[in-house]
């Protein structure tokens, strides 16, 4: 009976430090793996899209840009960014007008914007064919009190890359499927060491009925 207890508990062990090693490299090539396969497909991708780029234009510029019945400062150049007008504006809204520079490129944000009571900073996109923003400010004070709070340009950034949105995704997939990987190891590491105790507890007590008989 003692031999058999022995065994049993030798066993345990070599199964606990077999399957935690198992289960742990079996994780580490997952991960590996997978990173690897993520790290391909963004490869390939931004691959590609620079090649779709290669040809399209650049020219995020606006060729005019102003404000019907105000002024804004400085007088407009395609290569600053940052207008203001210093005039009291007693309406809730105004009205922009901006034109690309190359027909090629979008515009977002021009036309009849709302504005908040106080300052505003509002914000004039100009998208590339290719994809490239640049993006224009005007900052404008407003005193109508009847002017409400509300929604004007959008702060999303319109460059922002899809697949690295795609490549978090995964990523953070991968790291959910490892944290359920390394809760049952725990569980199993927890369960080996119940059964190994209860086994030393076993042979204990054989021992101790083994000397009072």
């Amino acid at each position: 009976m003692k031999k058999f207890y022995k065994f049993m508990l030798i066993v345990s062990v070599i199964v606990l430090l077999f399957s935690y090693n198992a289960v742990y490299a079996s994780m580490a090539d997952f991960t590996e793996e997978e990173a690897d396969k993520i790290t391909k497909q963004n490869q390939e991708e931004w691959k590609k899209e620079q090649e779709e780029r290669i040809d399209k234009s650049s020219n995020n510029y606006l060729k005019d840009l102003f404000v019907e019945q105000y002024n804004i400062t400085p007088e407009f150049d395609k290569q600053t960014i940052n207008y203001e007008i210093k005039q009291e504006i007693k309406e809730d809204f105004i009205e922009i007008k901006a034109e690309a520079d190359d027909e090629k490129s979008s515009v977002s944000g021009s036309g009849k914007v709302s504005l908040n009571s106080g300052e505003n900073n509002l914000r004039i996109d100009v998208t590339a064919e290719n994809g490239t923003v640049r993006t224009y400010f005007i900052k404008v004070n407003c005193e109508n009190k009847n002017a409400k709070a509300v929604e004007t340009n959008s702060t999303i950034d319109d460059d922002e890359d899809e697949s690295d949105v795609d490549y978090l995704t995964e990523f953070n997939k991968i790291q959910k499927h490892n944290l359920y990987k390394k809760i049952a190891v725990i569980l199993g590491i927890v369960l080996i060491l119940v059964i190994v105790i209860a086994l030393i507890r076993k042979i204990k007590k054989h021992r101790m009925v083994g000397k009072h008989g």
